[in-house]
Formats: C-alpha cells, sequence, structure tokens
C-alpha cells in the first residue's frame, strides 16, 4: 500500500518561471544587498547577472555531471562570483542570503492552484508526506513554503544543499525515507522533470513516480537519451495524484 508521498518543489508545488526581467530584478537586489554588506562591485545588474549566470550554469554542468550539491559559500566563491576581488570572510557570511535572494528573483515562483487543496485531501486520507528539493539556499524551500501556508503539511522536507547530492542520486530520497521510517516500496515521489524526479525515484527503488509539466520541464530534461522511460503517471494537474493513489491502493488492497 502507498501511505507516503514526497514531492518536488520547483515546477512541482509551484510553478516556475524564469525571464530576462527576473534576471535583472537578481542582479539589481544582489547587488545591492552587497554594497549593504560593504562589497561594492561597480558592475551594472545586467553585467553581474551574465557573470554570474556563466557561472552558475557551469556550477549547474559540473553538479549535473558529478550529482554533487555544493554549499552556498561554497557555490558563490568558487562558480557564480569566481575571480571577484572579495573579502571571503563577508562573503561566507552573507553567502546564504544572497543564494536566498537568487532563488526567489532569478525564478517566478506561484503556488500551483490545487497543491493546497491536494495536500489537504492527502493528509486528511491518511497519507505521510514530505518534499525533497534540489537547491542552493538552506533557508528558501522552508520559507517559501511558510508563506504559501502549506509548510506544516509536511512532516520532512531535504534539501540537496543540506545533503552535499542531488536529485537523481537516491541518497536524498534514502536520507528522506529514514528520517520519516518510511519504506520505499509505499513510496511515491511526484516531480517534474525525468532527468531529476523519474530517474531519481527509480534509483531509489520507490514504488511509483509521478510527472506533471512545468516551464522547465524541456530545458531540464532536453539531453535525455531517446527511449529514456517517463513516469508511471503523467497529470495536467496536481489533484489528479489523489485519485491515482486510491485506484493503487485499491488494487493493492
Amino acid at each position: 500500500m502507498i501511505n507516503t508521498v514526497l514531492f518536488d518543489m520547483g515546477g512541482t508545488l509551484e510553478d516556475i518561471g524564469h525571464s530576462r526581467e527576473s534576471e535583472l530584478e537578481c542582479g539589481t537586489r544582489i547587488l545591492r544587498y552587497l554594497r549593504k554588506q560593504g562589497m561594492d562591485l561597480n558592475m551594472s545588474p545586467d553585467v553581474f547577472i551574465q557573470a554570474a549566470d556563466q557561472g552558475h550554469r557551469q556550477y549547474k554542468s559540473w553538479a549535473d555531471r558529478t550529482l554533487r550539491e555544493l554549499m552556498p559559500y561554497e557555490i558563490w566563491s568558487e562558480w557564480k562570483l569566481k575571480g571577484l576581488d572579495l573579502d571571503q570572510r563577508k562573503l561566507r557570511a552573507i553567502s546564504e542570503k544572497i543564494s536566498y535572494i537568487w532563488e526567489i528573483t532569478y525564478y517566478q515562483r506561484k503556488l500551483r492552484p490545487d497543491a493546497k487543496k491536494l495536500l489537504e485531501t492527502l493528509r486528511a486520507s491518511g497519507y505521510r508526506l514530505g518534499v525533497i528539493s534540489n537547491t542552493s539556499s538552506l533557508t528558501q524551500v522552508y520559507k517559501v513554503l511558510n508563506e504559501y501556508g502549506i509548510k506544516d503539511y509536511f512532516e520532512v522536507i531535504t534539501l540537496s544543499c543540506m545533503c552535499g547530492y542531488k536529485k537523481p542520486s537516491p541518497v536524498l530520497f534514502e536520507v528522506t525515507l529514514a528520517e520519516i521510517n518510511a519504506l520505499p516500496s509505499e513510496t511515491v515521489y511526484v516531480g517534474d522533470t525525468v532527468s531529476r524526479d523519474v530517474m531519481g525515484a527509480r534509483n531509489a527503488g520507490l514504488a511509483l513516480s509521478i510527472r506533471i509539466d512545468s516551464e522547465m520541464t524541456e530545458s531540464s530534461d532536453y539531453n535525455l537519451d531517446a527511449g529514456t522511460p517517463d513516469a508511471d503517471y503523467v497529470v495536467n494537474n496536481l489533484f489528479d495524484i489523489f485519485d491515482i493513489l486510491e485506484k493503487v491502493n485499491l488494487k493493492l488492497a
């Protein structure tokens, strides 16, 4: 019987997008914050975000290849702001803050309309809930879930930057299941990508994977090998998941 449902964050519980405007807003806010901390880079938001985004893409390529996730200071000092003359002691102290700013402004985020209804229904039906997210910020997922008013639905929240690994590594799933004492054979994972979420769930031996498309799906999955299997179920809206789980459990009863 399926009794545990784990969710991806960006693209799954929330719609997520990215635009030139969000990039410039991100650059403006980080530069403003750096100046307040006595680190004026004397760069325009456009020049800054081009440099930081180049480092970001290089980091993502390395992380996707190694399935490792670094802590915020390592990401900024070794990748996004590499080569800039900055006080490393000050940068270490504020690295989480600028990671948080990056996550909430570089990407445009909004809770999916049916997310809260689904979580309420699942919990009322006895399912245990959790979140597993690839993120460079130690605080963003917690804060955003709290702002959405859904944080208390989850028994466990596992972040890649805390584990040192990112999906599709099974480590995040194994840590999560161990924390709430759940069995892989009784757990389903819901995400928006094949390359991270579906493959991660399979690598961890979970019972089922469910996928919902997001704006980021194609850009994340563009280089998949032909014939890579999709999720066990693909849905158009989140609430379809409840009906799927009920039907699966009825067959298993």
